[in-house]
């Protein structure tokens, strides 16, 4: 049977059929609309390999599918928007998309945004706030970023900054947690990481630290950092677990008790205004075992001032300076003989002076002025030097100390231009015996804390066998440090007593006399002033003569006449 087409003018109708004779296609009226359908099959529109416009081609834009299987307008047409679905319907795309997605354009932007599975939960794109926002249900994760087959990353995964080379970033590898801020700049100008917590309330906010199971279980707080400064650690700080290369510094380190098993190194241990108790322990004194350095009771300088062999040079320091700022100048040259008092060799809290550096007609230039120390012995083996100043506002703010070395010449133990300690000391490096020993010292010191003078307390130095070396080249009776005795109560010496120098000094004054004095054996004296009674009770046997201003009293003469 042939097919058919049947037109019907009066409904307007064009009705296809096939060789059986069933309608396979029809072109109708509905109204005003016009309606191509297939009861039967598909309908099809172009031959598969041509392009299908719509539209005339002249008078609007013809909306080109191509049989590629794109669908566009024209080429050629500007300023046009081909819309697709619209807020009333739903556009469902069956197929991932192959190609780049751009949503709006440069300085004009649209919302884009996913939902998720859950009733409130997507991720919004906000234009009018140029932003990322994740709605989330409560214990999922937002945001979840990790490498393909877990691969390790040497690189931060995530990064957070104002570009690819300021920036912090975070990222793992099998057993290490790298947080990273990076900063290219190179002005020289100081880095700083900084860890905030803004706390709302007037509860009391805290930074928390929690270690767990690696299933994220289980966890246990180990520090706590709250917003009054007071760090928290719970458990036991073991061996190692506190490494610092300069200070820890604070007000107050409390507890019922701190025990240190290994080594503490501390530079300072104080309070305000009650002092430090310390009790128990011990004070190591085996200076070549880092013994603990007292200059009231060791110091191998002790009495330097003294030494018939050894010199004192000092330039570049001032006991005077007058003028105002910008102003300023300087006279008085410190000398050799400002020593002469001892002050700066011996056990007693005073200073041996108030002294200047030449700091310039402004008072702030950081001039410095030299003190050399020389003597005849080396000191030797583990050696240690230094200086005490006053109160930390009575400090030079530039130190250096230099160690002359029989077979190295000078060594420099330190040069600082910032100093604010009162107490530098240092260890000799390389020294060793003979031939290899110290015999000098040099101090350059220079500006001050308080824009004046510094005062010096202590010039000191002790080795391993500290209080019992002979610097001065002298009879060991003259052997240089200080071992203080007792000065409030009875004690015992077990060993000799020798002045300093011989025919020099005195065993008490006219106006502070010893009280009695015992001995048994042999008093050699040059001479004897008795001014009150003389009892003797043995024998008295007299190589001189007897000179007596008052009257002399004797019950009995042995063995010749009176």
């Amino acid at each position: 049977m042939a097919k058919d087409i049947i037109i019907t003018p009066a409904d307007g109708d064009i009705v296809f059929d096939n060789s059986s004779g069933a309608e396979c296609g029809a072109i109708t009226q509905d109204g005003n609309n016009l309606v191509i359908s297939n009861a039967v099959g598909d309908v099809l529109i172009g031959d598969g390999a041509s392009d299908i416009y719509i539209g005339d081609g002249t008078n609007n834009v013809d909306i080109l599918f191509e049989q590629t299987g794109n669908i566009k307008a024209e080429d050629g047409s500007t300023g046009v928007t081909l819309t697709i679905g619209s807020s009333d319907t739903t556009l469902a795309l069956g197929s991932p998309i192959s190609s780049d997605l751009t949503v709006g354009v440069n300085d004009t932007g649209h919302d884009v945004k996913f939902f998720g599975a859950t009733a409130g939960s997507y991720m919004l794109w906000d234009q009018s706030e140029d932003g990322l926002q994740i709605i989330h249900p409560t214990g999922d994760a937002g945001l979840e970023v990790y490498t393909v087959s877990q691969g390790a990353p040497n690189s931060p995964q995530f990064k957070v900054g104002r570009a690819s080379t300021e920036y912090w970033g975070v990222y793992t590898e099998d057993r290490t947690a790298h947080l990273i801020h990076r900063q290219d700049e190179t002005d020289g100008d100081a880095m700083n990481t900084s860890f905030e917590l803004w706390g709302g309330g007037s509860g009391n906010d805290n930074w928390v630290w929690k270690h767990g199971t690696n299933t994220g279980g289980s966890l246990a707080t180990v520090m706590t950092l709250d917003k009054a400064g007071l760090l928290t650690v719970t458990g036991t700080i073991g061996s190692g677990a506190i490494t610092s290369t300069g200070k820890i510094t604070g007000t107050e380190l409390e507890g019922t008790s701190l025990d240190i098993n290994g080594r503490a190194d501390f530079q300072a241990i104080s309070t305000s205004t009650t002092g430090t108790v310390v009790r128990g322990g011990f004070l190591n004194p085996a200076a070549e075992a880092s013994m603990v350095h007292i200059p009231h009771i060791i110091n191998d300088l002790a009495g330097f001032n003294k030494w018939s062999n050894s010199s004192i040079t000092v330039t570049g320091l001032y006991k005077t300076r007058s003028g105002s700022s910008g102003n300023y100048t300087y006279s008085n040259p410190v000398a050799e003989s400002d020593f002469d008092s001892g002050k700066a060799f011996d056990a007693h809290s005073s200073t041996a002076g108030s002294w200047y550096s030449d700091n310039g007609a402004d008072g702030s230039t950081a001039g410095v002025g030299v003190i050399t120390l020389e003597w005849t012995n080396e000191l030797q083996y583990s050696s240690w030097v230094g200086i005490v100043f006053g109160a930390v506002s009575f400090t030079p703010q530039r130190v250096k100390i230099e160690a002359y070395q029989t077979d190295d010449g000078w060594q420099t133990l330190c040069d600082i231009t910032d100093n604010s300690e009162n107490v530098v000391l240092r260890q000799i490096t390389g020294n060793s015996g003979t031939g290899q020993g110290t015999t000098k010292l040099r101090y350059t010191l220079g500006g001050s804390q308080n824009n004046s003078y510094f005062r010096i307390h202590t010039l000191y130095a002790a080795n391993y066998r500290a209080g019992d070396n002979s610097l001065n080249n002298t009879s060991t009776a003259n052997t240089q440090g200080v071992n203080f005795l007792e000065r409030y109560k009875d004690g015992y010496l077990h060993g000799n007593l020798y002045p300093g120098a011989d025919d020099t000094y005195d065993l008490g004054s006219g106006t502070w006399q010893w009280k009695d004095a015992y001995f048994d054996g042999t008093v050699n004296a040059d001479a004897l002033d008795v001014d009150g009674n003389a009892d003797i009770a043995g024998n008295l046997s007299l190589s001189g003569n007897i000179s007596a201003s008052g009257t002399l009293s004797v019950s009995g003469i042995d063995g010749g006449t009176f």
